[in-house]
C-alpha cells in the first residue's frame, strides 16, 4: 500500500489529496498547487474580506479614518501586483475575456516599471488574431504610452496597418492611439503622415454611405468615428500646405453635406472647423467654415451658441475678415441671457474692434456694461478705455466715452481708467477741457450714488480744479458742494484727498479773482 498524504497537514484541496501515484512527478506536483492557488485565493474573491472592508468603512466615525481603510486597501492591492504575476498569467490565459480583463486593469493601475516589464506582452496581443483582444491590446498601449511614452516605437508598425482595418473598433482604438503619439511627438507625427490618403478616404466612405450602421447616430453616420478622424487630420496637416492639399476636398464635402439640425452632426461640423482652421487650408475653406461658426451663433441651444463663440475667439486671428462679417450677431450675443455666452461674445467683440466699427461695437458694449457683473464691469471697462484710446474718431467722443464708463462702471473700476481720464483731459486743447469740465460737473451735481461712484467724482473733481475757470459757474454753490462730499461718511479717504486738493485750487483761483 501507497502512504496516503494525510489532511491535516496537506497543502492540496481533498479532491487533489489522493494516494501516491508513480506518475505524479514533482512538475506535476507544481502544477497541482499553482492551479489550486489560482482557482481558490487569486480566481474568487473573499467575500469575507469584502464584508469586513465595507464594515471598517461603513464605521469610520470621520473622513480621516475612512481615507486611511481606503488608503490602507489600495496598498495591499497594488502590492499584491508587485509581488506576484496574476496580471502576467491572465494575459496569457486560453480564456479571451480573462485576457480582456488584464488588459483593462493594466490600462488601469500599470506602473512605469510594470509597463515596460509587459510591453511585449501587449504588442504580442495587438498582433492577435482576436478581434476582441485587439481593441483591449490597443487602448492598453494608448494608456501605457501616456504613462511611458518612449514605448510608443514598439506599438507604431502595427498602428499603421490598422489604420485600414475593417473592424470598427479596431480602426477606432488604433486613431486614438495614433492621435495620442503624434500628440506626443512630432518624429512620429511625419510617420504617420503617409496615413492621410487612408484616412481621407475612410472619412469620405463615411459620408456616402457610412462605415458601420449600427453606430450611426439620428442618421448621422458613425459621428464618432468622425470625429476621431477629423482630430488626426488637424495634427497631421498642421503646418504642412502640401498634406492640408489632400485633406481640403474632403473637408469641404463633411461641412457642407453634414447636418446641423442634430447635435451628432453639429459635433461634426465643429472638429470640421477646427481641423480647417489648423491645417494649411484654402481661404475659401476658412470661409466655409466661419459661416458654421456663425450658424451656431443662431442656434436656439445655449450650448452651441457658446461653442461657436469660444471657437470663434480662438480662430479670430487666422480670418479676420470673414468673421468681421457676422458682427452683428455677435453683438447681439452680449444681450443673451447666459452670462458665459454675455463674455465669449465680449471678448471676441473687442478683438473685431478697428477704426470703422469702434463707434457701433463701443455703443453696444456700454449696453452690456449696464447689466454686467462686478467682475466684468472692470474687465470690460478697462478694455473700452484701450480700445477708444486706439481708435477713437475724436477727442471729444473720447472724452464723452470715458465719461460713460466711469457713470455706468461705478466703482467697480480699475486705477488704469482712472489714469487714463486724467491723462486724456489733461492732453486736450482748452475747447474740449471746458466741454468736459461742464459734463463732469453735471454728472456730480446729485448727491444720490456717489458713494457707488467715486472713481467719477475722483475724475470729476480733478477736472474742475484744474479747468473749471471762475466764472464758469457759481463757485460759492460749487464749494458748498464739496463741503457736502467732505462730510460724506460713505467717501473713502482717498475720494476726500482728490476733493481737498481740487478745492485749494478753486480757492486760489477765486481769490486771483477778487485781487
Amino acid at each position: 500500500m501507497y502512504p496516503y498524504y494525510e489532511t491535516e497537514w496537506s497543502i492540496l484541496p481533498p479532491e487533489h489529496n489522493r494516494r501516491y501515484s508513480p506518475g505524479l512527478t514533482i512538475n506535476n506536483i507544481k502544477q497541482v498547487i499553482n492551479e489550486t492557488i489560482e482557482t481558490n485565493i487569486l480566481r474568487k474573491p473573499n467575500p469575507t474580506r469584502l464584508r469586513e472592508l465595507i464594515r471598517q468603512i461603513r464605521t469610520a466615525r470621520t473622513a480621516a479614518e475612512e481615507r486611511a481603510v481606503v488608503n490602507t486597501e489600495c496598498a495591499y492591492i497594488r502590492s499584491t501586483f508587485r509581488e506576484t504575476d496574476c496580471i502576467w498569467n491572465d494575459l496569457n490565459s486560453s480564456t479571451m475575456f480573462i485576457v480582456g480583463t488584464a488588459l483593462c486593469t493594466l490600462a488601469a493601475i500599470a506602473s512605469p516599471e510594470m509597463a515596460r516589464d509587459l510591453a511585449h506582452e501587449i504588442e504580442r496581443l495587438i498582433s492577435s488574431s482576436n478581434a476582441f483582444l485587439r481593441k483591449k491590446a490597443i487602448l492598453c498601449a494608448f494608456r501605457m504610452i501616456r504613462r511611458v511614452p518612449e514605448l510608443m516605437d514598439e506599438f507604431r508598425p502595427q498602428c499603421m496597418q490598422f489604420l485600414a482595418d475593417k473592424n470598427h473598433g479596431i480602426l477606432v482604438s488604433t486613431i486614438t492611439l495614433v492621435t495620442e503619439m503624434c500628440e506626443q511627438s512630432v518624429h512620429v507625427t511625419h510617420y504617420f503622415k503617409a496615413a492621410i490618403p487612408q484616412l481621407v478616404r475612410t472619412l469620405k466612405i463615411l459620408g456616402v454611405s457610412g462605415y458601420s450602421p449600427e453606430h450611426d447616430v439620428n442618421g448621422v453616420p458613425d459621428p464618432f468615428l468622425q470625429v476621431k478622424i477629423l482630430r488626426l487630420l488637424r495634427i497631421l496637416g498642421h503646418g504642412d500646405p502640401d498634406q492640408s492639399e489632400i485633406m481640403n476636398d474632403v473637408l469641404a464635402q463633411v461641412a457642407t453635406n453634414t447636418e446641423t439640425n442634430k447635435n451628432a452632426g453639429n459635433a461634426i461640423l465643429y472638429e470640421t472647423v477646427l481641423t480647417i482652421m489648423n491645417v494649411e487650408s484654402e481661404n475659401s475653406l476658412r470661409v466655409l467654415a466661419v459661416n458654421i461658426l456663425g450658424r451656431f451663433l443662431l442656434n436656439s441651444d445655449k450650448n452651441i451658441r457658446y461653442v461657436g463663440l469660444i471657437t470663434l475667439v480662438k480662430t479670430v486671428q487666422r480670418d479676420m475678415t470673414a468673421i468681421q462679417r457676422h458682427r452683428i450677431t455677435i453683438l447681439e450675443c452680449l444681450t443673451d441671457a447666459d452670462s458665459s455666452i454675455q463674455k465669449c461674445a465680449m471678448e471676441l467683440s473687442f478683438t473685431l474692434v478697428n477704426s470703422q466699427n469702434i463707434e457701433m461695437i463701443v455703443r453696444e458694449l456700454l449696453k452690456y456694461l449696464e447689466t454686467a457683473d462686478a467682475e466684468m464691469k472692470s474687465i470690460c471697462s478697462s478694455r473700452l478705455v484701450r480700445a477708444a484710446e486706439l481708435y477713437s474718431p475724436s477727442i471729444r467722443w473720447h472724452l464723452d466715452v470715458l465719461l460713460r464708463v466711469l457713470t455706468i462702471s461705478g466703482n467697480n473700476i480699475r486705477d488704469d481708467v482712472i489714469a487714463s481720464t486724467i491723462q486724456l483731459i489733461s492732453n486736450s486743447p482748452r475747447e474740449e477741457q471746458m466741454f468736459i469740465s461742464d459734463k463732469m460737473l453735471q454728472s456730480i451735481g446729485n448727491m444720490n450714488q456717489l458713494e457707488n461712484r467715486q472713481p467719477l467724482v475722483q475724475v470729476a473733481v480733478w477736472t474742475l480744479g484744474e479747468y473749471g475757470e471762475a466764472g464758469h459757474f457759481d463757485e460759492i454753490e460749487l464749494i458748498e458742494h464739496y463741503r457736502q462730499l467732505l462730510w460724506a461718511p460713505q467717501l473713502s479717504i482717498t475720494t476726500k484727498q482728490y476733493i481737498l486738493v481740487s478745492l485749494a485750487k478753486i480757492s486760489v483761483r477765486m481769490e486771483h479773482c477778487t485781487a
